[in-house]
């Protein structure tokens, strides 16, 4: 993105009107997928170039589970950061059967609001057509602002013809049924979809920490905890899934992988982020994960609660660690579990 536009976006933004001068710009783009029309299509908007690779890892699954399961429909990715921008071409692209796809994560609410105003965006424009939103977290806070939102996202979402919110834990899912007039389903995260799709055999080594450090944290213990694990073990390591770059589709891949051989280098992965946790079951590396401030750690770990080498603890204590590292690490990492079979092989039917 050249300098000039860069610095345009962020004044648009501060004075709230990016949305409406981008979707008018927007006019010289609108034949940009005239070359897929009498094709099937589906639009999977709202992916990430931001360096959360949980939310990279998300389109990545999301990816390979449409060429597997949706392998008759053209994809055609948009970025979350061009959703103003290509909507002109999107409206005039969008033909009977086609389908919006909207990424999934745990964003849909107000705790990320101007994520939040992409969605409702999108819901505005294309209130017309089918329109899948994969699985993700609903979050809107019990206090006025939260109120407010929730009132003004659910006027979007009730004025879309055909609508579909695939939730990823059970409070999400009682809350839309609650709260919005559309289809809900419940289904795991998608990175769950990787699960049984990477034998990755590395030396495991090392007790590693990746422990959030922003307002999403529960454990305000969190330094104090590390420091003492340090101190008992300097041999200790620190890995996050978030990175100080932005990510590409062209890197996107590489990212995840690197992540994947990171965490199956680890002994024990000590964690409270979502995404992480997923890593770890992915790569059958042991796990002891503990909460965040919302509902979407508990909610996903309910899916994979089977798997013996992941462990779930109510607070961070060395000792309590300690001694649930031992009992993860020796866990037997090949027992049957399967989540394709009962939940990904039939969501296509689920949702069309």
């Amino acid at each position: 993105m050249k300098k000039t536009e860069l610095i345009f976006r962020k004044v648009c933004k501060k004075l709230g009107i990016r949305p409406v001068v981008e979707y008018f710009e927007g006019k010289k783009y609108e034949h940009c997928y005239d070359s897929y029309k009498g094709r099937k299509k589906i639009f999977l908007m709202m992916t990430p170039e931001y360096g959360n690779n949980g939310d990279q890892a998300i389109c990545y699954a999301t990816l390979r589970y449409l060429k597997d399961y949706f392998g008759d429909y053209e994809v055609i990715q948009i970025t979350l950061d061009n959703i103003y921008k290509y909507m002109r071409a999107v409206e005039k692209a969008y033909e009977e059967g086609d389908i919006i796809l909207l990424q999934g994560g745990g964003n849909m609410g107000n705790l990320y609001i101007y994520i939040e105003e992409y969605r409702r965006f999108i819901m505005k424009h294309l209130s017309d057509c089918k329109i899948i939103s994969m699985p993700t977290t609903i979050t809107f806070t019990n206090d006025a602002r939260g109120r407010r939102d929730l009132k003004k996202s659910r006027r979007y979402y009730n004025a879309c013809k055909d609508l579909t919110l695939i939730v990823r834990e059970e409070p999400s899912y009682e809350f839309a049924k609650k709260n919005f007039n559309c289809k809900v389903v419940l289904n795991p995260d998608m990175v769950l979809y990787l699960l049984g799709k990477y034998d990755i055999k590395n030396e495991r080594r090392d007790m590693v920490f990746c422990l959030r450090h922003d307002w999403e944290s529960a454990n305000k213990n969190a330094y104090d905890f590390v420091r003492d694990m340090f101190e008992k073990d300097p041999t200790c390591r620190i890995f996050d899934t978030s990175v100080a770059r932005n990510v590409y589709e062209k890197t996107r891949e590489a990212e995840i992988i690197a992540s994947f051989n990171e965490l199956s280098q680890a002994g024990c992965v000590v964690t409270d982020r979502l995404h992480c946790m997923v890593f770890c079951a992915v790569t059958k590396t042991p796990c002891i994960v503990t909460t965040a401030l919302d509902v979407k750690i508990k909610g996903t770990y309910k899916w994979i609660k089977d798997l013996a080498y992941i462990r779930m603890i109510d607070k961070l204590d060395v000792e309590l660690v300690e001694k649930t590292a031992a009992e993860v690490m020796k866990a037997d990492k090949n027992i049957p579990f399967d989540l394709e079979e009962k939940y990904f092989k039939t969501l296509r039917d689920r949702v069309l």
